[in-house]
């Protein structure tokens, strides 16, 4: 399958109206008037990962080292949980 492109700003609205990636643009803190291509680097910040990385820090201050067994995911087991995350993708 092959696609023609064109350099204008019309076409690539056009694109960006039939991109199915679209409705995840507004979980990332985006800069006003930033083009952001750094796709193989940190990236933008996500609101799902502030989200979670606030969840960690009160199970911290709540808990402290009671965390490791006592959070609602328990620490110890982080790793194993992301394994399972990132093993479809690997």
């Amino acid at each position: 399958m092959t696609m023609e492109f064109e350099s204008g700003e019309d076409f690539a609205l056009a694109m960006d109206k039939k991109d199915p990636m679209a409705k995840f643009r507004d979980r990332f803190y985006l800069k006003e008037g930033e083009i952001y291509m750094d796709g193989n680097s940190l990236g933008l910040m996500s609101k799902d990962a502030e989200d979670s990385l606030h969840e960690v820090i009160e199970e911290w201050k709540n808990l402290g080292i009671n965390g490791w067994m006592g959070a609602r995911i328990p620490w110890f087991y982080f790793s194993r949980e992301m394994a399972k995350l990132m093993a479809p993708i690997m």
